[in-house]
Order: C-alpha cells, then structure tokens, then sequence
C-alpha cells in the first residue's frame, strides 16, 4: 500500500486537486510543504508592473492552509509576511536548486541535447535568458541590448523565452528570429543550453 508521511507542493495554488490532497491529508494528520519555485532574487517590495502601479501586494494567504511554507531567503520570509503568510508558518531553508545533489541529478536527467540549426560560422555561443515582462525589468532596454548583440556577426545568439511564450509567440520574437545568427529553442532544458554556451546573460529570473 501507498502510505505518504508528508505531502510535498512546488508553487501551487491550494485549489482543486491540490485542495482536495490537503483537506484529505489533514483529516489523517499528514502535514503539508509548500516549496519555493527557483529562486527570490528581488530587492524592491513591488516585484511585478502591477504591484507597482497599485502599490499593493499580492495577497497569497492561501498559503496558510500549508502546514510549512519554505522560502529561500530572509528577504523572501519578509515579502510572504507582507503577502499574508502567516510567520509561523514559514520556514527559512535556501534553495535545493543549488546543492550538488540535485545539480547532479539535473545534469544527468536532460531530456535533449541541443543541436544549433543557426550559427556557422560564428566564434562565441550566447545564451539570453528571457523572462515574463510583468515583473519590474525594462523591456525596451533589454530589446535594444539583444539587437545590438543580433549584430555582432560573430555570435551565436540562442534566446530561451519564458514558457508561455514559446507557444505564443510575439512579435519582438519573430523579428529577432529574422538574423541568421539568432535562434530561438523552447523545447531544450536552460541546463543543457547553459553547458552549451560560452557565456549566459540574464534579467529578472534566478535560473
């Protein structure tokens, strides 16, 4: 038989299926964790345009209904606190992302290795890590240093979007896939892309 002694969440909402286990887990004394998603790396109280245009946090009091919510960082136990979690609930842990344990299992579990179909003849592999434009990074700014990179003939450029926008793909998108040295892959794990590169840029994510 199946005898769970801990019920483990990555970032959910407590809604549904997920609110469904907890209840069902409370009933028979099994606690449950929620885990931190990558890695809190802001500094500013407002994190995303919209908490900054309203000057109001994001309400996550949901998250009381977890018998333990593990953040990485002090500074990430005081936005929870500010975002409604209940302090006695949280719990101060780092992040498992960065152990050698886990970045031994990641580098042994990548689905596919990434095969460039653009970039002969270029001498220097890129890769840009790109982000969801909410959060409190300059958009334009960010644009305007990827096209000046485009340029340089002798880069090999690889974009990773965000995942929502890999199906979706915008504009900017489209016309950064126009130079022969830019690629854009969404489907080849950020650990393989980062083995493959000489040099990693990123902006507003902890990957």
């Amino acid at each position: 038989t199946y005898n769970p002694s801990t019920l483990v969440f990555e970032w959910v909402h407590p809604s549904g299926i997920f609110g469904a286990m907890i209840r069902a887990a409370k009933e028979v004394n099994i606690p449950s964790l929620s885990l931190p998603h990558g890695m809190f790396i802001y500094t500013n109280d407002f994190v995303t345009k919209d908490e900054r245009r309203s000057e109001t946090f994001a309400d996550r009091r949901y998250r009381n209904c977890f018998d333990r919510v593990v953040v990485q960082s002090i500074l990430h136990s005081r936005l929870a606190q500010l975002e409604k979690t209940d302090r006695k609930r949280i719990a101060v842990m780092g992040s498992a992302r960065y152990c050698p344990e886990w970045q031994e299992i990641n580098m042994r579990i990548q689905p596919d290795k990434f095969i460039p179909t653009k970039g002969t003849g270029c001498t220097y592999r890129i890769i840009f890590m790109l982000h969801q434009w909410n959060y409190n990074t300059y958009f334009k700014t960010t644009l305007d240093t990827i096209h000046k990179l485009a340029q340089e003939s002798w880069i090999h450029l690889v974009l990773k979007p965000h995942t929502r926008e890999i199906v979706e793909q915008p504009d900017y998108l489209s016309d950064l896939n126009k130079y022969p040295n830019v690629e854009i892959v969404g489907n080849i794990g950020s650990v393989e892309l980062i083995r493959w590169a000489d040099a990693v840029i990123v902006a507003g994510s902890s990957i």
